[in-house]
Parts: structure tokens; C-alpha cells; sequence
């Protein structure tokens, strides 16, 4: 319980780090030296590439971390904290919608990845409304269908990445890369692409108690019969709406 609890107020500590250029180097720190050179190989390598992540674990390090070894990445995200601040402004001004910003996100990630590029996207993060059921340690969720279709019309490379407090440094999570290629079907496909996902998805937080995040989704739905878990969730919860409103 205490790793668990422990591991939840770790995982939001980067929320204050996102997209802003000064904390690059903090976030470098952060990372484990040897999990950022394989990162940065990766993010290097001659084929095009999807970076697949997740809600997991210090969740906010990635993105981060991929715009600083690959500034032309294309991140793509339906958490505000992962926008430029000028599309944060233009949102929430009213010159655009979340909808239109995400359909341009796509439009670039499909760009990138068909010429060599490089994105990032989180299948469970919400991205639109194409979405996919799927089983997580037991738990129904919904998957981004859009994702696994980026992946295959543009035959890049999936590879889930996630990180992991060791020590109190952040490792990264390297899973096999998803790749149904013995099936023909588009459908069953993006099925199995995403199946693959859910399954890497369930052994990231098997390994780990602190990888888990509890106010939202799987998380919530697991730990939902155990009323002591769920009472620290509402303290938690409170804590983080200080932490945004600190950093805004």
C-alpha cells in the first residue's frame, strides 16, 4: 500500500513539467542515462516510428523526453498539458476546438510517420471517438481505434514505451514492438494491434505498484470495491487539483 500510494503522488510530480523548454533538462536528469540513449536510437532509426505510451507510471517524462531528443516529433495528445502553450491559448479562446486540434495532430502524425518520421500517441488516452473495447487487468476499457489505424496505413513501427520509477530515477519500458503482420484483415488487423496493447498495457502495472495512477479509468474501476483505497483517492484527488492550479 505504501509503494501504491507512494508511486500515485510520484507519477503527477512531472504534470508541472509539461511542454515547458525549461524543464528539458530536469527531465533528462530524471532518466536513467542508458534508457536515454536507447530511447534516442530508437527515435533515430532509419524506419519510421510510433512511440505508443500510456497512462502509466510518470506518465508526462516521455513526451518530454521524445521533444527533446526529436523536436520535429509529432505528440499526439488529448491532455491539454501536452499542447504548445499556443494551442492551450487558441482552445481555450475559442479560435479553435479540441476536436479540430486533435484532427490536425492526426493529419501531422499520418504526415510524419508515412515520410520517416517519428510520433507519439496513447491508445488509452482518449483520442476521439473511434474507439475499441478491451480488457485490462480484468477491467473494461476503451481503446483508441484511430491509433491502430495510423499504425497500419502508415506501416510504422509500434513500439509501447512506458516509465517506471527504480530507485528514484525513471526507467523506460521497452515492450516488442506491435505487429500483427499475419493477418490481412484491416479490421481484425487493428484488433489484434490493439489486443497486443492491452496485453503490454496489463504488464506494465503488474510489475510495479507504482506505476499505477488512481483517479481515473482502469485504475478507478480495479481499486473501486476497497473503501480505504478509495478515500485516499478523494484526498489524492484534491491534492492534484491544488498542484494544477499551482501550476497554471
Amino acid at each position: 500500500m505504501r509503494r501504491l500510494e507512494r508511486g500515485i503522488a510520484a507519477n503527477e510530480l512531472p504534470r508541472v513539467w509539461a511542454n515547458d523548454p525549461a524543464s528539458q533538462p530536469r527531465v533528462r536528469a530524471v532518466v536513467a542515462r542508458d534508457d536515454r540513449v536507447r530511447l534516442g536510437a530508437l527515435l533515430r532509426s532509419p524506419t519510421r516510428v510510433l512511440i505508443v505510451g500510456a497512462h502509466a507510471g510518470p506518465r508526462f517524462v516521455v513526451p518530454e523526453l521524445i521533444r527533446t531528443e526529436r523536436p520535429d516529433a509529432v505528440v499526439l495528445s488529448a491532455n491539454p498539458e501536452h499542447w504548445r502553450h499556443d494551442e492551450r491559448t487558441a482552445v481555450a479562446s475559442g479560435r479553435t476546438t479540441r476536436a479540430e486540434l486533435l484532427r490536425l495532430r492526426y493529419v501531422e502524425a499520418f504526415t510524419a510517420l508515412r515520410n520517416g518520421g517519428v510520433a507519439y500517441a496513447s491508445p488509452d488516452g482518449g483520442l476521439g471517438e473511434n474507439l475499441d473495447d478491451a480488457v485490462v487487468l480484468g477491467v473494461g476499457v476503451r481503446l483508441s481505434r484511430a491509433i491502430a489505424a495510423l499504425a497500419r496505413l502508415t506501416g510504422a513501427t509500434s513500439v509501447p514505451v512506458a516509465p517506471v520509477w527504480r530507485r528514484g530515477a525513471v526507467r523506460l519500458v521497452v515492450g516488442d514492438p506491435l505487429d500483427p503482420t499475419h493477418i490481412t484483415d484491416d479490421t481484425g488487423w487493428e484488433r489484434a494491434w490493439l489486443e497486443g496493447y492491452a496485453a503490454w498495457l496489463e504488464g506494465v502495472y503488474r510489475s510495479d505498484a507504482m506505476t499505477w495512477r488512481i483517479p481515473t479509468g482502469v485504475t478507478a474501476a480495479f481499486f473501486e470495491p476497497d473503501a480505504r483505497i478509495m478515500e485516499w483517492r478523494r484526498t489524492y484527488n484534491r491534492r492534484i487539483a491544488a498542484l494544477r492550479d499551482g501550476a497554471t
